[in-house]
């Protein structure tokens, strides 16, 4: 067991959705995911379970399982996974020499592609094929925070920074997410900086204000 309280198999566990970048559904994982691992794990808050379409399971790492693998990555696994654990070391190695966060080496969730439309009258309705969820937002803008923060919760990050790692995306989608994380997000938080000196003209640039009232730092609590 680890210094945090997993066990090896748990730990294991975490490495395979690390694996298909932070998310897979149940079924899909080797060794067989045992329902008391997965249930402490959830409760622990280190990953999320959703159930899918015919009953399948999906796991997720949430932001604190992000934060726990990028402090762990030399724990125990099983006997059987020694290779594993010797490929690990390397990784913890490779990330100290150049500064990398585990979240920038692993990289974002490809996103899946809509349907393509039966018509032009259906495209009209549903827009580019490629058009990314409001939670897939919200999990881009996760990914970026943790990148900032180098794998990090309960810390701050300017949005400058944030929308940086968003560069691909069109302001009005990142501001439309900060919108819904003002709107009562259980888990981030905008914050302003009341204090004109210490903004930057970057920080300016880069404020998210819906209203007359400029929010220029995102923080993510543990």
């Amino acid at each position: 067991m680890s210094d945090d309280g997993l066990t090896p198999r748990q730990t294991l566990l975490v490495w395979s959705l690390l694996g298909q970048r932070g998310q897979a559904l149940q079924g899909a994982i080797l060794p067989e995911v045992a329902k008391a691992d997965r249930e402490q794990l959830e409760a622990r808050r280190l990953i999320k379970v959703s159930r899918q379409a015919r009953g399948a399971l999906l796991l997720q790492l949430d932001d604190k399982g992000w934060a726990w693998a990028a402090a762990h990555l030399t724990d125990a696994v099983p006997p059987a996974y020694q290779v594993l654990r010797a490929w690990l070391g390397l990784l913890s190695a490779h990330l100290e020499q150049h500064g990398e966060t585990l979240a920038e080496f692993v990289g974002p969730l490809p996103e899946a592609a809509e349907p393509v439309p039966r018509s032009p009258r259906a495209a009209g309705r549903s827009g580019s094929a490629r058009a990314l969820t409001p939670v897939g937002m919200r999990r881009k803008i996760g990914q970026a925070y943790l990148a900032i923060t180098g794998g990090k919760t309960g810390e701050s990050a300017p949005l400058r920074d944030i929308r940086a790692h968003l560069s691909t995306f069109d302001r009005a989608t990142v501001d439309d997410a900060f919108g819904r994380i003002l709107a009562g997000d259980k888990k981030a938080r905008l914050m302003r900086i009341n204090n004109p000196n210490a903004l930057t003209a970057a920080d300016r640039e880069a404020a998210y204000d819906p209203a007359g009232e400029p929010f220029h730092v995102l923080w993510i609590m543990p």
